[in-house]
């Protein structure tokens, strides 16, 4: 919100000071476009570069009172000199810092920002600011001047009407007929009550002030009627109205092509209060020396190509090297003496300087175009001609020099023409540019048009054949009328009738979580609102593009109508019931008009003007969330008032994946809620050392604010680096994070290199491993800061991001990621940003995932960076952060309070008793709480070094301990005990063990968490008892029926079961992990340690689950082996055959109940598991005929889907007879295209 001077009436004024210090230590690398430089360290603020303004800031907000206007200002600046010689271009800083000053407001957070330039220069030697003054001068408003400034806006809007189109800007002639026509009743209508709403092709202004009010795209036009004054309206009888087309010139945009449609709608009604009326006036006073002629604009543009597929710009011709075109125009009634002005506006993109002559007979110019560079994909420019042509057949010929490059294009953005035309009317209408002082006289005209800035239209009449007119305060344009010259409106291509879905009503009743989607996906989008109604307690709203076109644009689609709607709700709901989330309901794409093959556009986003750097481009959901009056165009001072999220989808299948994976993780449980992973790039060059050490630093920083939190570390240097034919790769790293999304984790945090394929050049996570991961229930908050990763705007490419939420089993629950590229510097900053948003430090209560991301967007400053992060999911999502806290009390039956150091100690084969309970946050018993806690043992800290693949140095840092033991066992009116042996295998060295505990209660509604460090592990127990005998293995491959030899698909699941007396080792003891392995590959066994745990309350035995992905076809052999605590091993052997059959195959249909009376769930057993399949079922009575039938598609993790369910009804909604039906289920898999068709016998009773 940029308010710098306000105005109020005092009621008193005060003066007050505040001392701001700025400490600094040493320097750091920092991104500058395409380079890093190294300048001085600020220690508790971040610098920021911004590449388009060229400028280094340092941001420090105040928060303010709202109840008082204040004017701020800066003075006793403090500099000092910065001693070490840096590589810097001082000439590019000042004397004196700039300071920019400006108010903001995100919700109710009111806030003062400053932002300085933190260098100077003074006497040829680079300074640092240490400090400055703030003064501040306030007056205090009083409670009527602050409702007034707070206010909302209301406006009279129409229910019902009538549609039509328009194609051009002008005066337009509607008859009676064509009123007729369009079905209204002119015999019974007033037509003192016409009223035409909308404004046609105009964009609607981007800043939210420059609106007006909410009814802009709605607004009312004045209008002529003319024949209509004996209150009848015959056919023959018209109105005049200004339209405007859709190729009106947008200074926001720069263009003259609306951004969104080609057609132009407006509305018409009747009834109620008189409609607006144009002021028909006489010319006015003769003025002798008043001008003949006014400035008109001819324009020659079009929208083809969007050059680096991004942004809002787009362009026309494509020039190669030394290729020519002519751009004819003709001038009407040019005045012969005066010249002309030729605009053109061009893109080059070439890796050599390039330029596009342009010659209008003997004069000529160019637009000169620099080389693109590695974020830049083109370069753009204007040029102007000025000259006077020999006749009014005007041609711009335009030729482009490539440098000699067959690789160099050259774009043609848009060819402006202005001259002075003549003003007569005899011609036909047109529209005319004037001067603020002058007078104008226009001759054989039926009338000039006056059009207003407040939408009030002036009509000057001619007196004795001439029109005198002259610019005032308000006019927005002059237009010259001829009756034999008016435009003809068309009927709407949308339908006659235009029937309002009364958003309004909806949107000011409690509407705290909106969703934005397209028509065909409201089934979907009302299942997630219900669910959020329901399980979250938010008050839902679900409002399709249609809608909202419909009630705040005329129908015609616009960004800013969609902004309009929230801003509608959020102005006109008290505080606690304002929006707060706002969902983009759908995939979006850089082109609105659906030129590109394949575009999957549903719901639009906005795009930034600047079209061609990969880091300072952007598209940004942020636009809808900006309610200020003077926010709108996402300036650095916009900040945003609701969270946003979007969820990506094209088809009906995959919103309703999306939907089901919102709704269960919402539901979702387990002690990986208790698990952070960080995943860091290797260094590649030497600077790159900071990401996997700031990365590392930022994970400690979450455990020190949040100690229960078990961070996972995996720093890729750490492993070794293969090559392959595809270049440098890290195995260990694929496998490692592929099981922390099978094991689970509350969030995984990627720092490094990245792009639309996946993470890292060394494949860390890819499309293809997005796509096979199958981790129900599982899914963790994806964090990246990389470039590119989720730039989903682009309909040609699809990013490993896009392919990480689409999972319908697996992959994440949200990601907040780049969308463009993102600068390593900028990165490190978000990402600190943003963990302490997420992780609320310092507090028990999380906010959702994406008001973490609002509150930190609006903490950044100085960088348009912070448009590229988005949230994709869905916003009203919190993360599964369990909540405190579960306590470890007693060892042994002893208090550990009470106890010795020596008595608390886990020895290595010791049985242990642990026991504690589940306490509120103050750690009072909860005597009322049932359920389960897991229990996991960690070994102690591991001190571990990255292997500096690259040469690039090593880095040292600590990470958890195995995993000693995990295990559950009940909870009981609040207190829980476990019973364990520790492995021999422990790191025998005594030190500090951590314990991690996670509780969830038997209706799932309370989830908790806790953490123990006050036992020690090491040593062992030299009094063991005698162990010899290892576990007993069970094995099975997808259910418990399967016996060694079966049949199975290429995905099975391996089911292992282990029992022993005293418990399965799964410390990770050297040579005694959990290993299977697969056709005798000794080589490479997988380790499944993690995966194992303890059945409930029984330390003794055990099972886990493991996936299998894309085995060959024909026999295979697998064996695991397995350890008890004693190290006794056993080893389990099975063999099974993958089919080569890969269609798709039922085996079996049952419904239950069956018989039935109400409904009955149809169960399916296929060999096609966690892949979406196409269902189709009929049912037929016993004489054939077609009873009911239903297409849907379905999705089991495992062979058996449950998703089929028949009520007993007809298709006609009718109670069916008892009796004997037929029932036959197709099952479709579109992954091998096959499908397989089986019948089955159900009976209603």
């Amino acid at each position: 919100m940029r308010l710098i001077t306000l105005i109020f009436l005092p009621l008193f004024l005060c003066s007050q000071q505040l001392e701001v210090r700025l400490s600094w230590d040493g320097t750091q690398k920092l991104q500058l476009g395409e380079q890093f430089i190294e300048v001085p360290s600020a220690t508790d603020n971040f610098i920021f570069y911004d590449d388009q303004s060229k400028r280094f800031s340092i941001t420090i907000s105040k928060p303010i009172n709202t109840h008082l206007n204040a004017a701020y200002f800066v003075q006793d600046i403090q500099t000092q000199a910065f001693n070490k010689e840096l590589d810097l271009d001082l000439s590019q800083f000042n004397e004196s810092p700039d300071v920019l000053i400006y108010k903001t407001k995100g919700r109710s957070n009111n806030q003062v920002v400053f932002e300085m330039e933190p260098f100077v220069v003074k006497n040829n030697k680079l300074h640092i600011v240490t400090g400055f003054t703030i003064v501040t001068n306030t007056t205090v408003l009083s409670r009527l001047q602050r409702f007034q400034q707070f206010s909302t806006v209301t406006a009279s809007h129409p229910t019902s009407g009538f549609r039509f189109e328009i194609d051009k800007t002008g005066i337009y002639k509607i008859t009676g007929k064509f009123l007729r026509d369009l079905g209204m009743p002119i015999a019974n209508v007033d037509p003192k009550t016409l009223k035409i709403h909308g404004k046609g092709g105009q964009m609607i202004p981007l800043i939210n002030s420059e609106t007006n009010d909410f009814n802009y795209g709605f607004s009312e036009n004045p209008l002529q009627l003319v024949g209509m004054e004996d209150g009848v309206i015959g056919e023959e009888d018209y109105i005049l109205f200004y339209a405007y087309g859709s190729n009106e010139w947008n200074s926001d945009s720069q263009t003259a092509i609306n951004l969104y449609h080609d057609k132009s709608h407006y509305i018409i009604t009747h009834g109620g209060a008189d409609g607006l009326r144009v002021s028909v006036n006489s010319s006015q006073p003769v003025v002798e020396d008043a001008k003949t002629t006014a400035s008109v604009d001819l324009y020659f543009e079009e929208d083809l190509v969007n050059v680096a597929q991004m942004g809002r710009k787009w362009f026309g011709d494509r020039f190669l090297h030394n290729t020519t075109k002519d751009y004819p125009f003709q001038l009407v009634n040019r005045d012969g003496s005066t010249p002309i002005d030729v605009k053109v506006a061009a893109a080059g993109s070439s890796s050599s300087y390039n330029q596009l002559i342009v010659r209008v007979e003997s004069e000529s110019t160019s637009l000169n175009f620099s080389p693109t560079q590695l974020l830049t994909k083109a370069t753009e420019n204007t040029a102007n001609l000025l000259l006077t042509p020999s006749s009014n057949d005007v041609n711009v010929n335009l030729q482009y020099n490539g440098a000699g490059l067959s690789s160099s294009i050259g774009y043609l953005d848009y060819i402006r023409l202005s001259y002075q035309r003549t003003l007569d009317g005899g011609d036909g209408q047109f529209r005319v540019h004037t001067e603020p002082s002058a007078t104008y006289k226009a001759s054989d005209t039926d009338a000039v048009w006056e059009l207003h800035t407040n939408g009030i239209i002036s009509v000057y009449q001619p007196n004795n054949g001439n029109v005198y007119f002259s610019q005032s305060d308000t006019t927005e344009r002059f237009h010259l009328h001829n009756s034999n010259d008016v435009y003809t409106p068309k009927r709407s291509d949308y339908g006659d009738v235009f029937t309002s879905p009364q958003l309004r009503k909806r949107l000011a009743n409690e509407a705290e979580y909106i969703i934005v989607t397209h028509d065909d996906y409201t089934e979907e989008a009302n299942k997630l609102a219900t669910h959020h109604r329901l399980h979250s307690g938010l008050k839902s709203v679900v409002l399709t593009l249609s809608e909202i076109y419909d009630d705040f644009s005329a129908g015609n689609i616009d960004i800013v109508a969609i902004r309009n709607a929230v801003r509608y709700a959020y102005l006109n709901n008290s505080e606690d019931n304002k929006p707060k989330y706002l969902c983009l309901f759908g995939d979006t794409s850089y082109d609105y008009k659906d030129r590109v093959p394949n575009n999957n556009m549903i719901v639009p986003t906005y795009h930034a003007l600047h079209s061609f750097h990969l880091a300072n481009s952007y598209m940004s959901d942020d636009f809808y969330t900006v309610m200020d009056d003077d926010e709108g165009d996402l300036s650095f001072s916009d900040r945003m008032d609701l969270a946003v999220g979007r969820i990506l989808f094209d088809t009906k299948e995959g919103a309703l994946a999306m939907v089901n994976k919102s709704i269960d993780y919402s539901l979702a449980q387990g002690d990986w809620q208790n698990t952070l992973t960080i995943l860091s790039d290797d260094t590649d060059e030497e600077w790159e050392a900071i990401i996997q050490e700031r990365l590392d630093a930022l994970g400690q920083q979450v455990v020190y604010n949040k100690p229960f939190i078990n961070l996972q570390k995996i720093h890729s240097d750490a492993y070794e680096q293969t090559v392959s034919a595809s270049g440098e790769r890290y195995p260990g790293v694929n496998l490692a994070l592929e099981n922390q999304f099978i094991q689970g984790s509350l969030a995984i945090n990627y720092f490094g290199h990245g792009g639309e394929s996946g993470l890292g050049s060394e494949k860390f996570f890819d499309k293809e491993l997005a796509q096979r991961l199958y981790n129900p229930g599982k899914y963790p908050l994806f964090i990246t800061s990389t470039c590119e990763f989720s730039r989903f705007d682009n309909p040609e490419v699809y990013t490993a991001g896009e392919s990480s939420v689409a999972n319908p089993a697996g992959g994440v629950i949200g990601l907040i990621s780049t969308t463009r590229q993102i600068y390593v510097t900028n990165g490190i900053s978000y990402n600190q940003t943003i963990a302490k948003y997420l992780f609320a430090y310092g507090k028990g209560d999380y906010p959702t995932i994406s008001e973490a991301l609002r509150l930190s967007k609006n903490e950044f400053s100085g960088t348009s960076q912070r448009r590229i992060i988005f949230f994709i999911g869905d916003p009203a999502l919190k993360l599964a952060i369990p909540k405190e806290r579960v306590e470890l009390t007693h060892i042994n039956g002893s208090k550990i309070d009470s106890l010795e150091e020596s008595d608390k100690q886990l020895r290595a084969l010791d049985r242990v008793n642990l026991a504690g309970q589940v306490s509120d946050e103050s750690g009072e018993l909860l005597d009322q709480f049932n359920g389960e806690v897991v229990l996991t043992i960690f070994d102690k800290e591991i001190e571990k070094t990255t292997l500096g693949n690259d040469g690039n140095g090593t880095f040292t840092y600590d990470a958890l301990g195995n995993v000693v033991f995990k295990g559950n066992t009940e909870v009981e009116n609040g207190f829980w005990n476990i019973e364990l042996i520790i492995p021999k295998d422990i790191s025998l060295p005594v030190g500090q063990a951590r314990i991690s505990l996670y509780a969830i209660s038997s209706n799932s509604t309370s989830k908790k968490t806790g953490l123990s460090t006050e036992i020690s592990i090491g040593g062992i127990n030299p009094n063991q008892e005698n162990d010899i005998k290892g576990p007993d293995i069970e094995l099975f491959l997808n259910d418990e029926n399967f016996v060694t030899g079966d049949i199975t698909g290429s995905n099975p699941v391996l089911i292992a079961k282990f029992s022993d007396e005293n418990g399965i080792n799964t410390s990770g003891g050297l040579g005694h992990e959990i290993l299977a392995v697969l056709d005798g590959v000794t080589q490479n066994p997988i380790v499944l340690n993690n995966f194992y745990r303890t059945n409930l309350g029984d330390f003794q035995s055990g099972s886990l689950t493991y996936l299998f992905n894309d085995l060959t076809p024909g026999s295979h052999e697998l064996s695991v082996t397995a350890w008890d605590t004693y190290n006794n091993p056993s080893t389990k052997t099975i063999a099974f055959v993958v089919s080569e059959n890969n269609g798709i195959l039922i085996n079996e249909i049952y419904n239950v109940p069956n018989p039935f009376e109400t409904q009955t769930t149809f169960w399916v057993t296929h060999n096609k598991p966690r892949e979406l399949l196409n269902a189709q079922i009929v049912i037929y009575d016993i004489n054939g005929k077609l009873v009911w039938e239903e297409e849907k598609t379905v999705y089991s993790g495992s062979n058996i889907n449950s998703e089929i369910f028949w009520n007993g009804q007809s298709n006609d909604g009718a109670e069916v007879n008892k009796g004997v039906y037929l029932c036959t289920i197709t099952l479709k898999s579109t992954l091998s295209d096959t499908k397989h068709t089986e019948t089955h016998r159900i009976i209603r009773k």
